[in-house]
């Protein structure tokens, strides 16, 4: 492999670790893509190229200068951005979805340009070890699969123990929590905690980990997994609120503990939930007002808890 080759697997690496973290999907395109597509490295290539959804393009340009790619005003910012990044020439793309399932880019020179369904969510493929985009299927669509990049925070953040940090890292405005319902008081529970988180983060992805027990349904049992806590395996899945309540049936948790994802949070990060193996209980962080809410539901029973207090509620013990 030459050193132009080199450097610009390295600039891939780079802008999927950095468009992952900001939750931007991101597909190869040409050269590079066609190479991430057969598995494997068959030619030189003069550039790397990438298309995002045009929700994203402000977003991922900001994120890609933030982590040292320089744009450029070379293209029509409604169509694309051109950057340089360690001597690398790379650019995103702008594409739509519509509403038949199709793909175009409606806006600039190209409005004929029209991708049929598919062409932004087909399984990808390894590029020199470096999983380009990963989704699986489920209720008839495609599900973007995380990986540690997408918790990386978590896992920086906590450390075992019994206060409120050995789930939830020490970044929040306020913390709870919740004990687990039981039997018919499951159903209210589980509904009361989603209406408020839902309330919270309106129209916005959220990240479910599904914790690999041995016994509990992970709903993606043949997908790639996270690391947390005490080298703990989840599946990651970026879905929402609707998926989060009806994913996991009924006894899907072992011990009738619920059939909650394990791990909840929203794109940006601004709350958390997780509840950890064997507790019968999740722990909350998030801003003050949602901490509140959560604190005054009725059919909650939450507790506020301080950094460094232990965070076992009250009757129940840490196993």
């Amino acid at each position: 492999m030459d050193e132009r080759t080199e450097g610009q697997l390295r600039v891939i690496r780079k802008v999927i670790a950095v468009t992952q973290a900001a939750d931007i999907p991101a597909w190869l395109f040409g050269g590079w893509g066609l190479d991430a597509r057969i598995g494997r490295i068959t030619r030189e290539h003069g550039d790397v190229e990438l298309w995002v959804e045009r929700i994203h393009a402000e977003r991922s340009k900001a994120v890609l200068v933030g982590a040292g790619a320089t744009a450029l005003t070379t293209q029509p910012p409604e169509e694309a951005c051109e950057f340089t990044w360690d001597d690398v020439p790379l650019s995103t793309a702008y594409f739509d979805r519509q509403p038949d399932g199709s793909f175009s880019q409606p806006l600039g020179r190209w409005s004929d340009w029209l991708f049929p369904p598919g062409s932004f969510g087909d399984e990808p493929g390894p590029l020199d070890g470096t999983p380009v985009l990963v989704k699986r299927a489920r209720d008839g669509t495609t599900w973007r699969i995380g990986t540690d990049a997408e918790v990386a925070w978590i896992a920086n953040g906590t450390s075992p123990g019994r206060t409120i940090t050995a789930a939830i890292p020490p970044l929040f405005e306020a913390y709870a929590t919740v004990p687990l319902g039981y039997g018919e008081e499951r159903d209210v529970h589980d509904r009361a905690l989603l209406t408020l988180l839902r309330e919270q983060s309106p129209g916005q992805r959220w990240w479910l980990g599904y914790l690999d027990t041995g016994v509990d349904d992970i709903v993606f049992p043949d997908a790639p997994k996270v690391t947390l806590h005490y080298g703990w395996h989840y599946v990651l899945v970026a879905a929402g609120p609707d998926q989060a309540a009806a994913w996991r049936p009924d006894g899907g948790r072992a011990f009738g503990t619920g059939d909650l994802p394990n791990l909840m949070f929203p794109a940006d990060r601004s709350w958390l939930v997780s509840t950890l193996w064997d507790d019968d209980w999740s722990c909350i962080g998030g801003p003050a007002g949602l901490v509140d809410r959560v604190l005054r539901h009725p059919d909650l029973q939450a507790r506020s808890v301080a950094l460094g207090q232990d965070a076992t509620p009250p009757g129940h013990e840490m196993r």
